[in-house]
């Protein structure tokens, strides 16, 4: 999630760099523009990272331990993952980068090839406060095609730049995972992991809109933290070296 929110704040403030350059100029749209060249010049931060926004090297992404505590009204977990290894932020196809002037709206939707995840878990809760959740093993995922699109609404409040609304969507093209030690079953963790690897995708579109309205307000609430820390000058700053 900070890594795709890093993403929209720093196209945000590319937008409004080209903006006095352009007053003429109302929207821009598709990706033959700057807004397209700027997201596909994003790639080699997230390979060498950025000390400037604070991007450490994403592709391939290496943590020692993640600490797990959720607590939302459908899910509740409190755990760690370990080792977590990553790669394949960087390979992504530009599908759509827009601008418009009036209104503040920038639209954004990105392609991923594949996406590779590796870690250790160990984990305890409930879903859907009645399900036991828990397990301590190995999983692996692979994710492709994975479309992630991006509709904003932006505005300003005390100078600096804030989410006045966001709508998110994700579609999977194939989603294969692979899990160890859930429920401390390895055959129980071998159907599970099978069955959600082949419903996944198709559950994610048949429940679009609820995916959507559950991720959406998340990802605007990171947005907005991470925004809050940056007023216009410093993202021109930061987009012009």
């Amino acid at each position: 999630m900070h890594f795709f929110a890093t993403i929209l704040v720093t196209v945000l403030a590319t937008c409004h760099a080209f903006v006095p350059d352009a007053v003429n100029v109302r929207e821009t749209r598709g990706c033959g523009g700057q807004l397209c060249g700027f997201l596909e010049k994003f790639k080699e931060k997230i390979k060498n990272g950025d000390n400037k926004l604070g991007i450490p090297v994403l592709d391939p992404l290496k943590v020692n331990q993640v600490n797990v505590n959720v607590h939302e009204e459908e899910v509740s977990l409190e755990g760690y993952l370990k080792n977590l290894r990553e790669k394949g932020l960087a390979d992504y196809a530009v599908n759509r980068g827009d601008f418009s002037i009036v209104g503040l709206v920038v639209n954004v939707s990105l392609l991923f090839n594949e996406i590779d995840l590796m870690t250790e878990y160990n984990i305890n809760g409930t879903l859907m406060n009645q399900i036991s959740l828990y397990g301590n093993g190995n999983i692996a995922l692979v994710i492709k095609g994975l479309n992630v699109s991006v509709d904003l609404k932006l505005g300003v409040a005390d100078q600096k730049i804030v989410v006045r609304d966001l709508v998110l969507n994700v579609h999977v093209q194939k989603f294969d995972l692979g899990m160890t030690g859930l429920f401390n079953d390895e055959d129980l963790s071998k159907t599970l992991s099978k069955a959600i690897s082949e419903v996944l995708p198709d559950f994610i579109d048949d429940y679009q809109s609820e995916v959507s309205a559950k991720a959406s307000p998340i990802v605007a609430n990171l947005l907005n933290k991470f925004l809050k820390n940056f007023t216009l000058n410093d993202l021109l700053d930061i987009i012009k070296g």
